[in-house]
């Protein structure tokens, strides 16, 4: 409520490319690292890593954002295939993949 620094919640390490994070309805913060292709997951309370939630092998390649859907999936900016990754949030398995026609289109 002061706006004073609290604590750092999660340090990465240099160079892994933070871009952006999103807090999820299952109590963990899903963080994007850009320079290393993956989307992983941390403890809100404890601040632990629990795991990586989307990776290369899933899709992902360069992500930039992530989303919750309205159908419950987390959907994923993959900038270097300008495509969207849509992961079920409850299992990890990849859904789909929405592609665009160019960069412009993901804005």
């Amino acid at each position: 409520t002061s706006g004073a620094y609290v604590n750092v919640f999660v340090a990465l390490a240099a160079g892994s490319g933070l871009r952006s994070f999103e807090f999820g309805a299952d109590g963990q913060v899903y963080i994007s690292r850009h320079n290393v292709d993956e989307v992983v997951r941390y403890n809100v309370a404890t601040g632990a890593l629990t795991g990586v939630f989307a990776d290369a092998a899933d899709g992902i390649d360069g992500p930039t954002g992530i989303a919750w859907g309205p159908d419950g999936h987390v959907y994923i900016a993959s900038l270097n295939t300008n495509n969207v990754v849509v992961v079920n949030a409850s299992t990890g398995a990849v859904v789909r993949t929405l592609s665009a026609g160019s960069p412009k289109d993901m804005v």
